[in-house]
């Protein structure tokens, strides 16, 4: 029998209620007690040669100090446990009872300490009390900081029951990654954030019409917003570098960034081009830089490595202060060299890199060798594969849907208390984090380092690779709806076709796209960004990779639903060269009322431009196709669009007659 049963979920419990705030991970509680972080991980769930769920007699005191409880509570079962700490933090105070108006779940899960920062936290606490100040942004490289230190402001703001703050809304587009599978669409935080905030139709109304609503909603009290991750919004460097994609989000952040009684806090690896027009003092910029060499050293203490000051130092320098690599290169030294420093001449020099995502790719290739033909392996790819945070019991029905060699035929072997060991292997490896809560375990991991896993499976097992996104379609699939009501739904839906189509299954991704998603599903402005990803991952980004499995007409299909799209989020030329492309597609085969669909948008937008002679040519070639149609609304349709660009072509002078006859 345990000594002290369900010991992982206790800590988590403690570390979640903030019974001791300076605690908040494994990683703190070793430092307290002047242990290695393993030790503790030991302590959790054992080890080939020891049982887990057991603290030494000779600690447990100490244990229980640090949190000051009592030492036999950790010998009870879970419920009695979270019943006597639940009441211990009802006595003394109500600051850590979660409200109503808080939500925060959203946000990733940090599992890096916090070293260096204390400007920066600072910051933001003083931001908060100005109410002069309406946004911060937080811009800094991927793998920096940005969202573990907005994770320990507000951890520390929850202990003042978050101030002034009346409501607590995070939002996290958590992605800096380079796959086209969308992560969190405008269009979804829109919706998401509407219903939260009250609106009773959070579903209706244009983009425009949600994101004006939304701003009334938030400015109606004090409000502390997070925006975690908005890069993925946001063009890259070039000619629009940093200004957001989405009109709906611009267009919500600027009015924010107008007028709000509260404060948005948003991390990015770009600025904001919006925010430049409130510089008056309504926005501040925060820019994140490296660790210093100190700091970087006093991370390096916390997570486990053991050397001389000249060699952490050394190390620190190494990996530029980068936060994410410098934890990924000491969780390789504590996994693979018990800590030890002197190991790291053994890891490729990486001193003239000058990216980090080269760092990160590089240490990852160590991982690599050191995992081959494991089963942590085979979890670490799934797990970057899904491309998202993922509650064990997900994982776990994933890997009971088959066993596929090279993809989950080592998981398949273990049982779930060796999956939490093997969890618990990744993190003690900084390659993944963990929340834990009384229900649930979920699992991620960075996004830099899902890109280097999956690269890395693509390129050494391509068929493995397919497999595994096979893997994932069916179970996706299955959770699909047959009608898409609102963005959220629509985007499983993208998610489920896109891992289809990398699993090379192209035929099968087409029909669950056509039939429940283009049949069903009404487009808003910013579901046209998602679709235009799934229609990317059929044909390429160029859209000119045409699959062998799909017939023409497919393409095609294909192609005029990607012509409305860049046409709605503002490519214009682009769009009416695929829209002639496509119709004369059509027309040749005979395709009748596919060309005159694929034709209304473009005529439509021919004559807001000013060609109206471009308009009457498209309408003439196609009035064939419209009479074959046979179809009374459509020649209804261009009859007026024909009438409409022909009253506007002739002068003010003759239109009065012109309408007459």
């Amino acid at each position: 029998m345990a000594r002290h049963p369900q010991l992982a979920e206790k800590l988590d419990l403690l570390y979640l209620l903030q019974l001791n705030p300076k605690i908040a991970n494994d990683s703190a509680l070793a430092r307290e007690l002047s242990v290695a972080r393993q030790t503790i991980s030991r302590w959790r769930v054992g080890t080939s040669t020891s049982r887990g769920n057991s603290i030494p007699i000779r600690q447990i005191r100490r244990v229980a100090d640090v949190f000051t409880i009592e030492p036999e509570w950790l010998s009870l079962t879970f419920d009695e446990f979270d019943s006597l700490v639940r009441g211990k933090l009802r006595q003394h105070s109500s600051a850590v009872d979660i409200q109503a108006e808080v939500s925060i779940s959203m946000l990733p899960a940090t599992s890096l300490g916090i070293f260096g920062r204390e400007s920066e936290l600072s910051m933001l606490s003083e931001c908060w009390e100005d109410s002069e100040i309406k946004v911060v942004q937080l811009v800094a490289f991927g793998g920096a900081g940005k969202s573990a230190i907005v994770n320990q402001w507000l951890s520390e703001f929850r202990r003042s029951d978050y101030g002034t703050a009346q409501k607590v809304y995070a939002w996290s587009f958590y992605w800096q990654g380079e796959s086209n599978e969308p992560r969190s669409s405008g269009d979804n935080f829109i919706e998401h954030a509407l219903a939260w905030f009250g609106d009773k139709q959070a579903t209706s109304g244009s983009s425009w019409s949600k994101a004006s609503r939304l701003a009334e909603l938030v400015k109606q009290s004090r409000t502390l917003l997070i925006l975690d991750g908005l890069e993925p919004l946001q063009h890259p460097p070039g000619d629009k570098f940093g200004s957001i994609e989405n009109v709906a989000v611009s267009m919500f952040i600027k009015e924010i960034a107008a007028e709000s009684r509260g404060l948005c806090i948003i991390t990015s690896r770009y600025p904001v081009a919006e925010l430049k027009s409130f510089s008056d003092g309504r926005v501040r910029d925060l820019f994140l830089n490296r660790l210093s060499t100190q700091d970087g050293e006093k991370l390096l203490n916390s997570l486990g490595v053991l050397g001389s000051h000249s060699q952490m130092a050394e190390m620190v320098e190494r990996y530029s202060g980068h936060a994410l690599s410098l934890s990924l290169v000491s969780g390789f030294l504590n996994v693979v060299h018990n800590g030890d420093i002197t190991k790291l001449n053994q890891m490729s020099s990486l001193f003239d890199s000058r990216r980090h995502q080269s760092q990160i790719r590089e240490i990852m290739r160590h991982y690599f060798g050191w995992l081959e033909g494991t089963a942590d392996l085979q979890l670490l790819r799934l797990l970057s594969l899904l491309g998202r945070a993922t509650e064990l019991t997900s994982m776990l029905d994933l890997i009971n849907q088959g066993r596929l060699k090279g993809v989950t035929d080592k998981l398949s072997e273990a049982d779930q208390p060796q999956i939490y060991y093997l969890v618990e292997n990744l993190k003690d490896a900084n390659l993944i984090s963990v929340y834990r809560d009384s229900e649930q375990l979920t699992m991620d991991c960075h996004p830099l380092v899902r890109d280097a896993v999956s690269d890395e499976f693509n390129r050494t097992d391509k068929k493995s690779w397919q497999s595994a996104h096979g893997l994932i379609f069916d179970c996706l699939r299955a959770k699909t709806t047959e009608m898409p009501a609102n963005v959220a739904e629509f985007e499983l839906l993208a998610r489920t076709v896109i891992h289809g189509n990398k699993s090379a299954r192209f035929p099968e991704s087409f029909n669950l796209y056509y039939y429940t998603g283009k049949q069903t599903f009404t487009m808003g402005l910013v579901s046209h960004e998602v679709d235009q990803l799934v229609i990317e991952s059929f044909l390429g980004n160029s859209l000119e990779s045409y699959p062998d499995k799909l017939s023409d007409d497919a393409i095609h299909f294909l192609l005029s639903c990607a012509s409305n799209n860049l046409m709605a989020i503002g490519q214009i030329e682009k769009s009416l060269r695929l829209t002639s492309q496509c119709i004369s597609f059509f027309l040749r085969g005979g395709k009748w009322v596919e060309a005159t669909f694929a034709a209304g948008p473009a005529i439509s937008m021919l004559i807001a431009l000013g060609d109206l002679a471009g308009a009457l040519s498209l309408i003439d070639e196609l009035r064939l196709a419209v009479k074959h149609t046979d179809n009374i609304v459509l020649s209804a349709v261009s009859k007026n669009f024909e009438a409409y660009a022909v009253i506007l072509r002739v002068t003010s002078e003759k239109r009065p007659r012109f309408l007459k006859r």
